[in-house]
């Protein structure tokens, strides 16, 4: 969404730059002297504005293009996204199943950690209840 942002943003800006250069460039001898600023009386103005406003918005567009090929194909993000993809998925089947899943790791201290699935209590406090 944030690139999106920024290349509707570039795009405001370079038509804007675009239109304003075309104002400049068809006006500017009409209102301006040729002793004031002879360039604008030059035929080639156009052109030359033109070429100026082509290059100014390549390189606005590469530079947002570079950043959504670095965003998208950048290893370290890359896995964080594929890693929140898996913990949303684990995190739906650990909450949602109906199976009892019983979860155990040694930590490197020794220490043995065990992690109970939801299911295990609510189906031992359906039982706990009837009898």
């Amino acid at each position: 969404a944030r690139m999106s942002l920024s290349l509707h943003g570039m795009c405001c800006v370079v038509w804007t730059l675009i239109t304003i250069n075309y104002f400049v460039v068809s006006l500017g001898p009409v209102l301006v002297s040729e002793r004031i600023i002879p360039a604008l009386h030059d035929p080639a103005a156009a052109m030359i504005g033109e070429c100026f406003m082509d290059l100014i918005a390549k390189c606005l567009y590469m530079t947002l293009i570079v950043e959504a090929h670095q965003a998208a194909f950048d290893e370290a993000r890359r896995a964080n996204r594929r890693l929140a993809e898996l913990r949303e998925t684990m995190s739906a089947v650990w909450e949602n199943s109906s199976d009892t899943i019983a979860i155990s790791v040694r930590k490197i201290s020794g220490n043995v950690t065990s992690m109970v699935s939801p299911s295990f209590f609510r189906s031992a406090l359906a039982s706990g209840g009837k009898e």
